[in-house]
């Protein structure tokens, strides 16, 4: 089954990702499996990897942004009172972004400026009959 997107962590303060494998460090994201919450709540170990600070990881919400995948572009919702920069732009809450290819999701700390982890959205091109996508 072909993945629509990959999440790749490419960034993380407090975690060297460069060491991490794959499946350790990206979220795959299916068509027909949406939408797709990302928080503490839902990949409690993925994070606990990517950002053992506690104090740190505390800035990611329970559910910190929605996925969606509608016709064939990507978008994402801000849940969280964090901020969220998308290609270091301030996303606004509650209202769906699109994400395009290469787009880099950085989660900002405290100070609401700088990023403590950044993801790399992968998205394959639904024209193109390629084999299954795999984290890079």
């Amino acid at each position: 089954e072909l993945a629509d997107v990959v999440l790749e962590c490419t960034h993380s303060t407090t975690s060297d990702v460069s060491r991490l494998q794959p499946k350790d460090k990206c979220l795959v994201l299916r068509s027909g499996e949406g939408p797709w919450t990302v928080g503490r709540q839902h990949q409690p170990n993925m994070f606990g990897r990517l950002v053992p600070d506690e104090a740190t990881r505390s800035c990611i919400s329970r559910s910190h942004v929605v996925f969606s995948w509608q016709k064939t572009a990507l978008r994402m919702k801000k849940m969280s009172p964090n901020v969220v920069l998308l290609n270091g732009k301030p996303v606004p809450p509650q209202q769906e972004t699109l994400v395009p290819n290469g787009a880099q999701i950085g989660f900002c700390g405290q100070d609401n400026l700088t990023t403590f982890v950044v993801f790399t959205a992968v998205i394959r091109d639904p024209s193109a009959p390629a084999p299954p996508l795999q984290p890079p």
